[in-house]
């Protein structure tokens, strides 16, 4: 299985990239060197994208794509509907939806040197990758089968362009099963369920990230059966309803940007799902297709998470049955409750974390005392299973 080559930090600015910030990886069948971590200040945080309209979308055995549902407006720009709760979060942001977790990961290793949160991996902009598949090796607790009905996401569009404005397709699609690279794939999923794409209108080159309830539309995003599936996103500049042609953007720059679930942290980040290290990505050449060289382990040294994804959070409806919410580092060594999920929870407060949330306040500042205390109370009511 091919690795990749060199990967670096991205600045995100108000939907624009710090000059200084680049990155580059190898073609997908030579070996990959040790990577490298570009050091320099990192400010800012991705715009925010919201769509003009969604609509339900199938994937044909014939490559093309047909419109499950007619296109709806989509309204308000922002959750409409509360609470949700995260499905799989390979995402990490705060209650707003901007990323966190940056500096903060693993001790403040990509940081070394200085930064801010907001900025998160990308292969730089020369590179393209408009079609990716991830696995969900697990979801939260009590979201088998569930509708995930609001949908995160954060993706590099055209970034090795500037001014001129198209129109940007996001189709995301889920799966019940992930073909592993050693499962002889492609197909890369099997099972795989109706998605939801959204349109973007005139859509400038830059780094966006895009949080849409679909409450009320009647859309959704299908969660594995089992607990254990796929996701994957499309990026595309063109829909063609007539004949279910959906254009791949191939412009250099056009890729999702990365990050991962809280199981590849250290200490382990009790965000919702876990992930392995596989990922297909449709870069050798962006085709539409996936071959066997276009399967990657995404793990990496000297950069936290050592494993990266593409940017998604899936969202359920309420609150599934959680297991012990002041567990916080996951232990399942008796006693489960110890100093180490107060330190833990103080990690997740800082980085501001939707986790922290503990009370489930909306008004900002989201995030203060109240949240201590409301961890204190949990912690002290004991936990009977891990």
């Amino acid at each position: 299985m091919s690795q990749r080559k060199v990967i670096l930090a991205v600045a995100l600015a108000a939907g624009t990239l710090c000059p200084t910030a680049f990155a580059q990886r190898s073609a997908p069948t030579k070996a990959a060197p040790a990577p490298v971590k570009k050091k320099h200040q990192m400010a800012g945080a991705p715009g925010r994208a919201v769509p003009s309209e969604v609509a339900g979308i199938r994937r044909l055995a014939n490559g093309r794509y047909q419109l499950t549902t007619g296109w709806v407006a989509y309204q308000g720009g922002g959750v409409t509907d509360a609470p949700t709760t995260p499905i799989f979060d390979c995402y990490e942001s705060d209650p707003t939806g901007i990323p966190v977790g940056f500096c903060s990961s693993c001790g403040g290793l990509n940081c070394t040197a200085g930064g801010n949160d907001g900025s998160r991996w990308y292969f730089g902009p020369t590179y393209n990758n408009p079609f990716v598949t991830n696995d969900m090796a697990t979801i939260a607790p009590g979201f088998n089968g569930a509708q995930a009905t609001r949908i995160t996401n954060e993706w590099a569009w055209r970034v090795s362009e500037t001014g001129t404005a198209t129109d940007c397709y996001i189709a995301v699609f889920t799966s019940e099963t992930f073909v592993s690279c050693a499962g002889g794939g492609p197909p890369a999923t099997a099972g795989d369920y109706d998605g939801v794409i959204f349109h973007f209108v005139a859509l400038a080159p830059g780094i966006y990230y895009s949080d849409n309830d679909l409450t009320g539309t009647g859309l959704f995003a299908q969660m594995p059966m089992d607990g254990s599936g796929a996701y994957q996103i499309v990026l595309a500049n063109q829909f063609d309803q007539t004949t279910g042609a959906l254009t791949l953007d191939t412009t250099a720059g056009t890729q999702n940007m990365l990050w991962s679930t809280g199981n590849n942290e250290s200490p382990v980040d009790p965000r919702a799902g876990t992930e392995t290290p596989e990922e297909w990505d449709d870069d050798a050449p962006a085709d539409g297709t996936y071959t066997i060289t276009e399967c990657y382990d995404n793990s990496q040294t000297g950069i936290c998470p050592t494993v990266l994804s593409a940017m998604v959070k899936f969202w359920g409806e309420g609150a599934a049955p959680q297991s012990c919410y002041a567990n916080c580092d996951r232990s399942t060594t008796v006693p489960f409750l110890n100093v180490l999920d107060f330190n833990c929870f103080l990690n997740q407060f800082s980085s501001g974390a939707t986790y922290a949330n503990c009370d489930n306040s909306t008004t900002p500042p989201v995030l203060n005392v109240l949240d201590f205390n409301c961890f204190l109370n949990r912690f002290t009511a004991g936990c009977s299973a891990p």
